[in-house]
This record gives structure tokens, C-alpha cells and sequence, in this order.
């Protein structure tokens, strides 16, 4: 009788482990779609930024915290760098 209520309390044990450990990783995988979901919704809006018809003048900080005019090839470069972020975060 001692023998069966051991075994039943590790079986019980074990499916609360299995239980959590299962838990935690649905958890993970949440805040995961979660970060890939805001990592996407930044670079679309980069692209769309990046693509503007009206060539809006941006500008970057460099080391010492001065405004810097982004040339066209920078400009180029960084949709480029936003474009596969899209493709990479924003697939299915």
C-alpha cells in the first residue's frame, strides 16, 4: 500500500514537471511570435520610410550626436537591410 501511494505520488510528480516544462515552453514560443511580430511591423515601416516617393531628407547620429544627412546609396542600403528583415520576420 506505501509502495502504490509512493509510485502514484511520483506519477504525480511527474505529469506537474512535464506539465510546466510544456508551460514554459508555450510561454517562449508566445513572447517569441511576439518580438518577430514587432520586428516586422518595424521594418515595414523603415521600408515604407526608406521608399517614400517624396524622398523625405533623413538624417542619422554619428559618434558625436551630430545630425548626418543620409546619402542616396545609404538610403539604398538601408531598404535594402530592411527589406530582408521584412522578409525574414514578417513570413508566415
Amino acid at each position: 500500500a506505501a509502495r502504490d501511494l509512493a509510485n502514484k505520488d511520483a506519477e504525480r510528480k511527474e505529469a506537474q514537471r512535464e506539465r510546466a516544462e510544456e508551460s514554459a515552453k508555450t510561454g517562449k514560443a508566445r513572447g517569441d511570435a511576439v518580438k518577430r511580430a514587432e520586428i516586422c511591423d518595424q521594418a515595414r515601416a523603415a521600408v515604407r520610410m526608406y521608399q517614400s516617393e517624396n524622398k523625405i531628407p533623413l538624417y542619422r547620429l554619428n559618434e558625436k550626436g551630430e545630425r548626418i544627412l543620409v546619402n542616396d546609396e545609404e538610403r539604398r542600403r538601408k531598404l535594402e537591410e530592411q527589406q530582408r528583415l521584412s522578409r525574414e520576420y514578417c513570413a508566415g
